[in-house]
């Protein structure tokens, strides 16, 4: 998703730059940057925290149980 975001991102500044023929109004363009700063700063850092998480060698998040636990309840 932070790859598509970049590349709109790429995109707006481009057509506010004078840059690229707009296609939509500015506050388009202005509002797609506004959201891309905001993924890249509230969002995507959380992505560490659950890679963390689901790479921790703790059998957890990558065992496998060997028998059904619902069934044994």
């Amino acid at each position: 998703v932070a790859w598509q975001w970049l590349m709109q991102g790429v995109i707006a500044e481009k057509a506010l730059a004078g840059k690229l023929t707009p296609l939509f109004p500015v506050s388009f363009y202005r509002s797609k940057i506004t959201t891309m700063r905001f993924f890249f700063k509230y969002e995507l850092p959380k992505v560490f925290a659950s890679a963390a998480t689901l790479m921790h060698p703790d059998e957890l998040t990558i065992g496998k149980e060997t028998e059904d636990v619902f069934l044994n309840d």
